[in-house]
């Protein structure tokens, strides 16, 4: 693993202190982009793997053949493929 200068220095933990009592830094430039684009990158990884369990049960329920279970996960891994959709634009 690389590390940027002056980029993910391990700080001191205070006690008393918001944020887990951890010293953050703002991040500038690049480092601070790539610290940015990491915890959008986390926010969105929550939506994709619900989607993904969703549509995983969906396919579970599918071949075990129940028909009124397969039709309420239907409408619940739609749902949140519309709410995926919705919050993109």
């Amino acid at each position: 693993m690389v590390r940027a200068r002056g980029g993910g220095v391990n700080a001191p933990r205070l006690r008393g202190f918001p944020n887990g009592g951890f010293l953050r830094a703002e991040f500038t430039g690049w480092v601070g982009g790539a610290h940015r684009a990491r915890r959008n990158m986390l926010e969105s990884l929550v939506l994709f793997v619900a989607l993904v369990a969703g549509r995983a049960a969906l396919a579970a329920i599918y071949i075990v053949g129940a028909p009124y279970l397969r039709a309420a996960a239907w409408i619940v891994a739609s749902s949140a493929s519309c709410w995926i959709f919705l919050q993109l634009i």
